[in-house]
């Protein structure tokens, strides 16, 4: 038989769960914060044409990556690869320009980056960021 829990550990556990609870909202708000800042930083450079992301409609990273360009009111152009085979052939010829294959690919001012990082669609669009074919992810 289990004994019971004495009443100051409970407590303590109740505590812990608030803070944590806490500390998982609050990363929440943050997030949503800083992509919607981050959002309008790139919408405010960003012009029509400047931005497509090539993505999949099983695609964590690509749904974030959407959240955060809509949450700016970014225009950006989407192509999901799994649903357009014309899509798909041009999101393998920028894989294979880039030597690896993964979603999202952003291309930005008609440069792809493989994955997506605010700070570097960013830097692409200030134009302080190396050449063609950026690899990082």
């Amino acid at each position: 038989m289990n004994a019971p829990v004495p009443p100051t550990r409970r407590r303590s556990l109740l505590s812990l769960g608030l803070v944590i609870a806490l500390a998982v909202g609050a990363t929440a708000l943050w997030q949503r914060h800083r992509n919607a800042t981050l959002g309008a930083e790139i919408a405010g450079l960003a012009r029509p044409g400047d931005l497509a992301l090539y993505s999949a409609t099983w695609c964590g990273w690509c749904t974030r990556a959407k959240r955060m360009l809509d949450a700016g009111g970014v225009h950006y152009t989407v192509c999901e690869i799994d649903l357009d085979a014309d899509c798909k052939a041009r999101f393998d010829a920028i894989a294979h320009k880039l030597g690896r294959s993964a979603t999202p690919i952003v291309v930005v001012r008609g440069e792809p980056q493989l994955g997506f990082d605010a700070a570097r669609v960013l830097d692409r669009l200030r134009g302080t960021e190396g050449g063609a074919g950026d690899k990082h992810s």
